[in-house]
């Protein structure tokens, strides 16, 4: 059976009888040339794609298929789909999800979970445009959308703004009204998953 995963960069590569294939030609009468992914290794095998299916080129590979790293490939192209689709799931869930009916070897030749995790932080950040983290205090900048709610209430209420020393408060006024009104505050730091300029 053929279906698609995606490259390192993001192209479909064809994966036909446990081998991955990358668009070599594509000539005007709609056939599509592909040659194994493994050809800088001096790999030879080739695929025809056209309205009819995949069929297999002459050559034959000079290695084993890749079934592991075709499952792993779908794994992570489902984890970074759902990650768009479900935005209120917790990464943690996204990455459950995904591999909840995976064997043991697929398992094993998956990344580890703490970078499973961080795919779908990356696909939502690169989705809502959300600015890369900077390396200094000074190279963090709100405006906009970052400083309000989603109801529009004002949420950044105050940044000093400092090169190396910088206090930034978020809130909104009825938040500090009702920490006004209450008699005893309990505290904690999620330090663990706080970026490193705030910890």
């Amino acid at each position: 059976m053929d279906t698609f995963v995606k490259s390192r960069k993001g192209n479909d590569q064809l994966t036909f009888n446990g081998f991955i294939f990358e668009v070599e030609s594509r000539k005007p009468n709609g056939k599509i040339y592909r040659r194994c992914i493994e050809v800088k290794k001096g790999c030879k095998g080739r695929a025809i794609q056209d309205e009819s299916g995949v069929r297999a080129g002459k050559n034959e590979h000079d290695h084993p298929p890749r079934t592991v790293d075709i499952e792993v490939r779908k794994i992570l192209g489902e984890i970074k789909s759902q990650a768009s689709i479900q935005q209120g799931q917790t990464p943690r869930a996204i990455v459950a999800s995904a591999v909840s009916e995976t064997s043991q070897i697929i398992k094993a030749a998956l990344p580890s979970v703490q970078a499973l995790k961080k795919r779908p932080q990356r696909s939502r950040q690169l989705a809502l445009g959300q600015p890369a983290a900077p390396v200094t205090m000074g190279g963090f900048r709100f405006d906009g959308e970052f400083t309000v709610t989603y109801t529009g209430e004002q949420f950044l209420l105050v940044d000093t703004e400092g090169e190396n020393d910088r206090i930034v408060i978020f809130s909104t006024e009825r938040n500090l009204q009702i920490l006004a009104e209450t008699k005893h505050w309990m505290v904690d730091g999620t330090f663990k998953s706080a970026p490193p300029h705030f910890t």
